[in-house]
């Protein structure tokens, strides 16, 4: 059992730190809107994974098909794109405001509600990451040679963990955040949005591929 728990938490923390869309919003909205703002969009994401891996556990046959879907992958393609927009577009408006104000308004913002509802269709919609969990229930169940109790405990410290660092890059990010001026927080909002954008544009070609019958890999030709 401890070697499952060392196992679990070494995944939660490799996970909290892979780069992509959620990760590089969780650190933008940190320093740019409030850690409890991030919380809620870290809840949010955390839900996502907590049904994936529920539903891959009691349904792994038919979540193998959605995996195959390439409508799921413009779909999500789409809805990480318009948040992309979102992000470049507020960003212009405040770099015009602060060169006519030389400060930031207040501005209205979503509640903690709307963010944690950002975040669970961020996840939800990447499935990319449904995809990794499929892998993972279906590796686990063959180390621990299908013992519901220890992937059960698996699943938990994974989840546990991985929440717990991402807290950590919460507020370590607000600590940078008070070391950075409103210009650059600007144009980390801006970055972030773009890549965003070619984030969801990489989904969207995948998915057409996978429609024509190719993976993305193929055609790049690095598979």
């Amino acid at each position: 059992m401890v070697e499952v728990i060392i196992a679990a938490a070494i995944l939660g923390v490799t996970l909290s730190f892979m780069v992509g869309p959620v990760f590089l919003l969780l650190l933008e909205i940190a320093m740019n809107k409030g850690a409890k703002r991030a919380l809620a969009f870290d809840a949010g994401v955390i839900f996502a994974d907590v049904l994936f891996i529920i539903a891959i556990l009691y349904s792994s046959s038919f979540l193998k098909n959605i995996t195959n879907m390439a409508w799921v992958y413009g779909i999500g393609g789409v809805v990480i794109i318009a948040y992309g927009f979102y992000n470049v577009r507020v960003a212009k408006k405040k770099k015009h405001h602060l060169e006519e104000e030389d400060e930031l308004p207040e501005g209205k913002t979503m509640s903690l509600g709307l963010y944690a509802v950002k975040g669970f269709f961020m996840n939800f919609l990447n499935v990319g990451v449904l995809a990794y969990w499929l892998a993972t229930v279906v590796v686990m169940r063959a180390s621990v040679d299908n013992d519901e109790r220890l992937m059960k405990i698996y699943f938990i410290v994974t989840v546990a963990t991985y929440a717990l660092v991402d807290v950590a890059k919460i507020f370590s990010a607000r600590k940078l955040q008070q070391r950075l001026t409103d210009a650059v927080l600007i144009k980390i909002e801006r970055i972030v949005g773009f890549i965003l954008i070619a984030f969801g544009a990489l989904m969207i070609t995948r998915g057409i591929l996978q429609h024509l019958g190719y993976s993305l890999e193929e055609f790049l030709g690095i598979a």
